[in-house]
């Protein structure tokens, strides 16, 4: 706070404007800082490329070929560094309580893991029957990472805290459904969007969160992956988020 009061505040104030991805990231910095005086813009700089149709199957196909014995699998899927921050203890421990429901769910949890968190998860799911339902992959080449989007059902993030949620974005590009914590950056345009659910970052979140997917009909999903790329599309394509912020800086100019 001290170097905030004699030379941060300063920076910021003296900018033209300082930039937030979303309504979230803005909200969570004023909880922090006295940001008076300092003039704010809401713009979307982060987005991604869309997937062609070929080379989706082309990059499912790597991926099973890799992972064959994931085919078939109703795979839900975290992918991200498995930390406490990620909330993953209480995903694994929600997805304890309904892996029942479908002998094919899979929670699959891709990423590298904490040594010490490690050690947590290792005890949670010692002498369970879930350790049956879960894969772990700790690296994917970039096809592949694009192949486990595009082969899961749905995928999950019950963070304690996103900026923005760049993983969420990816798994949107691919026409898939997300599942996340309304510590996400970007969850109040998954819920406009109806592209996802939404959830508190608590277990029951995490149980609620699997509870309203795995009570869907089949077309009630194939719905939610139209909504999924329509959202995508709509507000995280690089073309169409560098033409919207090129639009409002340019409009922020002529005020200037």
């Amino acid at each position: 706070m001290i170097y905030w009061f004699l030379a941060e505040s300063w920076v910021l104030k003296a900018a033209g404007a300082v930039l937030f991805t979303n309504q979230e990231e803005k909200q969570r910095a004023l909880a922090c800082f006295n940001l008076a005086g300092v003039k704010i813009e809401i713009v979307n700089s982060n987005g991604t490329t869309v997937v062609s149709d070929k080379n989706k199957a082309e990059y499912r196909d790597l991926f099973f070929q890799r992972f064959p014995s994931l085919k078939g699998r109703r795979l839900i899927l975290f992918l991200g560094r498995i930390t406490p921050k990620k909330n993953c203890l209480s995903l694994i421990k929600a997805f304890k309580r309904c892996f029942f429901r479908d002998k094919r769910l899979l929670l699959l949890m891709v990423g590298p893991i904490d040594r010490s968190y490690k050690k947590k998860i290792a005890k949670e799911i010692k002498n369970s029957e879930i350790d049956k339902n879960m894969f772990w992959i700790d690296f994917l080449s970039e096809k592949e990472r694009s192949g486990a989007y595009l082969a899961s059902e749905v995928f999950i993030l019950p963070s304690h805290q996103e900026n923005f949620g760049m993983s969420v974005v990816e798994a949107l590009a691919h026409s898939c459904p997300v599942l996340i914590s309304d510590k996400v950056g970007i969850h109040q345009t998954v819920s406009f969007s109806k592209s996802g659910y939404v959830e508190p970052d608590t277990l029951k979140g995490c149980e609620k969160l699997l509870e309203r997917w795995l009570s869907l009909a089949y077309n009630e999903r194939c719905n939610m992956r139209i909504a999924a790329e329509k959202c995508f599309l709509d507000y995280f394509e690089i073309n169409t988020v560098a033409e919207m912020f090129a639009l409002r800086m340019a409009k922020f100019v002529e005020k200037e």
